[in-house]
């Protein structure tokens, strides 16, 4: 009989495999079908162990793998590259992170680049300044005592990632919940905690080291014309609302003086004729000042 998983349950094998294809570099599309085959490997599946898909001819194992990775890629974990290969997204490899533990892999950084000297290319090099001490910045998450010598679930690593699927509070390890200290996940749990606690701590960092930008908006300057001029057109206008009749506004209209918008349900004034203009609508405040001072 075959045992009936889900693409589901392939996804974090595929993830981790992935990561791992990739050298943990975010944005490094591999081949994909060696990331099936490392899939499988860490579940501890053969490729025919759950049969022929029907629709495709390809075994369902390959077939849960790259439906895992569809998945992920279509939440914004995977970076789809040319035909053939995968890849993952910060945030793909963020959650293979959290799923390493599981397969006994420990996640690491993407390498840097090698360092080219300037020398290679008969270049030559001013001496280097001082380099600015940034101000330190901790970030202090505590999460409890180690849990090294509990939680020894199953060697197999296939067998516990089942038993993480079926549990929903895995990852939210507790020092002083009773449940977590007769988990038998209780190490993998707390290793992902760990995992998950020291991305959170990193993202607070580069938010608390980042620049803040305060937008300035710019300011118009006015000739000494343009405000007189400006002035003399305000003052005629609210000589023309002195008189003005009040109405109740039922509509969006624009207020001949300040130009901003007198919006429905509000009392507002109309006058006839505005210097030489025809009349138009006005704020009370603005036709008005003085009954409002």
């Amino acid at each position: 009989m075959t045992t009936k998983m889900t693409p589901a349950d392939f996804r974090p094998a595929t993830m981790v495999a992935l990561a791992t294809a990739c050298d943990w570099r975010a944005d490094y599309p591999v081949p994909f079908q060696p990331v099936v085959n490392k899939a499988l490997a860490l579940m501890g599946l053969t490729e025919d162990a759950l049969g022929i898909n029907k629709a495709t001819g390809q075994p369902q194992t390959s077939r849960n793998c790259q439906m895992a990775y569809k998945y992920a890629a279509d939440n914004g974990q995977g970076k789809r590259g040319k035909r053939g290969k995968w890849g993952l997204t910060q945030e793909g490899l963020n959650e293979a992170s959290m799923h390493a533990a599981t397969f006994g892999i420990t996640p690491r950084t993407a390498p840097k680049a090698p360092k080219v000297l300037a020398s290679t290319f008969g270049v030559t090099v001013a001496p280097t300044m001082a380099p600015t001490i940034a101000p330190t910045v901790g970030v202090s998450i505590a999460l409890g005592r180690s849990t090294a010598s509990i939680g020894d679930y199953h060697p197999d690593p296939y067998i516990r990632s089942l038993a993480i699927a079926q549990t929903p509070c895995f990852g939210s390890w507790s020092a002083s919940a009773p449940t977590c200290g007769g988990c038998p996940l209780g190490n993998p749990c707390h290793n992902t905690l760990t995992t998950r606690a020291s991305a959170i701590a990193a993202r607070l960092i580069q938010e608390a080291l980042a620049p803040k930008v305060t937008k300035v908006p710019p300011t118009v300057l006015q000739s000494k014309a343009e405000q007189t001029s400006t002035a003399g057109v305000a003052s005629t206008m609210i000589a023309a609302f002195k008189d003005a009749d009040e109405f109740f506004n039922r509509t969006d209209v624009t207020c001949v003086i300040c130009g901003n918008d007198i919006v429905p349900g509000v009392r507002a004034l109309w006058a006839e004729k505005v210097g030489q203009d025809p009349g138009g609508m006005a704020h009370k405040e603005c036709g008005q000042p003085h009954n409002h001072n």
